[in-house]
């Protein structure tokens, strides 16, 4: 296997389900406010972005296990469609057999490499700040950051994805979920971005993050083409609202309308790192939603938010 220069993030083989002719897709870049249209190999990729410092050149551990991984996972999401195509409902062992796709894909992404990073720098600040607080009182105040170099970025994000049993059990925790397969009945385009796997916290708190795959009421959106949709429910859920229940089933197929296109496309827009992708070239719920929410156009956003009452109040700024 030659050398891979531009290493993709998310596998060419899914967005090549978003192109036209000549596998080409249309872009909206919200950091810079453009759009345009280009090739599905020149997007949702870094130069060496799995690549490991001081690594023999050629070896490229992450990309070749990737590229392994997205030949069953081209035959797998091709036999999902199918089943989409045709409105037949899942089959009962295809959850177990998809969600580590879908695990893989969440974690993979540059999204998720900033948001760790993030984590890992504001964990790390906070426990600092609160041994400080306890232990030298003499020092409390002092003004530190801490950072993770860059260079092992790559490192650290192919450790967390590939320690024993964390896809597994993510995975495991996503086939316990209500799956659905929804279409757009009116052919209005889903969007998909450089982050297309999202979480959708039905449930809000001032005190607790309900925006884990595991959290109470939460659902998890992931295009599966321009018409094509899988959504993951929790239990909870679906099981504490009966009109939901009464017409949405496990492994079944569902049509969406306008409002619930629009919903989902709202959460590729906000939960992209900088890109936006489409069959069609219709940006102008992206373009309004960037205009009404520009920090959302900004890939080096603060995601995280640490809240402890022995932080100082501007810990999170």
């Amino acid at each position: 296997m030659s050398k891979v220069k531009n290493e993709h993030y998310v596998p060419r083989i899914y967005l090549e389900n978003f192109s036209g002719k000549k596998k080409q897709v249309y872009v909206y870049d919200k950091s810079l406010d453009i759009q345009f249209k280009t090739g599905v190999k020149n997007i949702a990729c870094e130069k060496a972005f799995y690549d490991f410092p001081n690594q023999d050149n050629e070896e490229q551990i992450v990309e070749k296990m990737f590229s392994e991984i997205e030949g069953d996972f081209a035959k797998t999401l091709k036999n999902l469609l199918n089943l989409a195509h045709k409105k037949t409902n899942i089959p009962e062992d295809f959850k177990a057999v998809f969600s580590p796709y879908v695990v893989i894909q969440m974690l993979r992404t540059l999204d998720f490499r900033l948001q760790f990073r993030e984590t890992m720098e504001k964990g790390m600040k906070a426990l600092s700040y609160i041994f400080l607080k306890n232990n030298r009182p003499d020092l409390e105040g002092a003004k530190f950051n801490i950072k993770v170099k860059p260079e092992i970025e790559s490192v650290l994000q192919a450790k967390f994805m590939f320690t024993k049993d964390t896809i597994s059990e993510y995975a495991s925790v996503l086939a316990n979920h209500v799956w659905v397969i929804g279409y757009s009945e009116k052919k209005m385009a889903f969007y998909t971005s450089d982050n297309p796997v999202v979480v959708i916290p039905h449930k809000e708190s001032d005190i607790f993050s309900y925006a884990g795959i595991a959290s109470e009421d939460v659902e998890i959106a992931y295009p599966l083409d321009p018409y094509h949709i899988l959504l993951m429910y929790h239990q909870s859920h679906y099981k504490k609202n009966p009109l939901l229940a009464s017409f949405l089933k496990d492994r079944t197929i569902l049509p969406l309308f306008h409002d619930n296109v629009t919903f989902y496309n709202s959460y590729q827009v906000t939960n992209s790192t900088r890109q936006i992708y489409s069959f069609d070239d219709d940006f102008n719920l992206a373009k309004k939603i960037c205009q009404d929410n520009p920090g959302y156009t900004n890939p080096n956003r603060s995601r995280v938010c640490i809240e402890n009452p022995l932080l100082p109040q501007d810990f999170n700024k």
